[in-house]
């Protein structure tokens, strides 16, 4: 750790990075700054962009990993897109991934790593501690409609956004070493939040709820239609109810203007994030050399 902020019994931050699309690369900035602070990383929980952004970082702990992955042109992105962010060879951004993702598994990577996701039939949280990092990160960024749900052990999973706790929650547990087996200690948990919070398309919340009504008009023994409505009514109403954040310290990047899924969007919002960051580090310090 580098002079400039000195942690109490060798304190870290495990952050909770929220979703944003191409707002994400304010986490990028975010990651920047704070390593360059020489602040200690101790984990990191991701839902959706951040799942990406967070997972990058944790392959290696190495924030310069994380920029050559992601240095993209707007083009690149664009494609991304309409590519419906598949992780797959059939985009230039996506062959990138695949080949920094490859065959790792979650349990092995150099920084302990949650990837927040939802299951599209419960609308349950569903979140990813071990298995294979590739799927895991393609199902946390599957915005529903845009992008196919990823089925992983039986369950076909979305988007992380769209559950309740958000990526705070499983910060806290994992900053206390009880959702991760290696044990993380009292870390500060920080959460960058980049101001999304995910929704249904206009277009798809009115044909979902129409879905949802005929589904509970039928015959209350079909287990299906159960879990179908259960999961329809999740992304229709708790979608928009946040748990309060579990957080320590929240850094918010102003990002107004920042268009969410912009390709040109990437280049500002990770200078706000590295803007917000440096903002915040006065009071992180306070806060890594209080005592446990």
């Amino acid at each position: 750790m580098r002079p400039g902020i000195k942690a109490a019994a060798g304190r870290g931050v495990v952050l909770a990075l929220g979703s944003g699309g191409t707002r994400g690369f304010a986490h990028l900035g975010v990651l920047k700054t704070l390593l360059d602070a020489g602040l200690k990383i101790d984990g990191v929980c991701g839902v959706s962009a951040g799942a990406l952004f967070g997972a990058l970082y944790a392959l290696d702990g190495r924030v310069e990993s994380v920029l050559e992955a992601m240095t993209a042109t707007p083009f690149e992105i664009a494609g991304f897109y309409r590519d419906r962010l598949r992780l797959a060879a059939s985009n230039p951004l996506g062959v990138r991934l695949v080949a920094r993702f490859g065959e790792t598994r979650i349990e092995s990577l150099t920084v302990p790593l949650s990837i927040l996701t939802v299951d599209l039939e419960t609308g349950e949280e569903i979140v990813l501690r071990q298995g294979r990092l590739l799927p895991a990160v393609a199902a946390s960024i599957a915005i529903p409609v845009l992008a196919q749900p990823v089925e992983l052990d039986g369950r076909r999973l979305i988007d992380g956004g769209y559950g309740t706790a958000g990526a705070a929650a499983v910060a806290r547990a994992m900053s206390t070493g009880a959702a991760n087996a290696r044990s993380i200690g009292a870390s500060v948990v920080v959460e960058v939040d980049l101001g999304v919070r995910s929704r249904l398309p206009r277009a798809f919340r009115g044909l979902a709820g129409g879905a949802l009504a005929r589904l509970r008009a039928g015959r209350a023994g079909f287990a299906r239609a159960r879990r179908a409505a259960l999961g329809l009514g999740a992304l229709l109403v708790g979608e928009a109810v946040l748990a309060s954040s579990h957080a320590d310290l929240v850094i918010t990047p102003a990002l107004s203007g920042v268009v969410v899924h912009s390709p040109f969007a990437a280049a500002e919002a990770f200078r706000r994030g590295e803007r917000a960051a440096t903002a915040a580090l006065p009071r992180l310090r306070e806060l890594l050399m209080a005592p446990v």
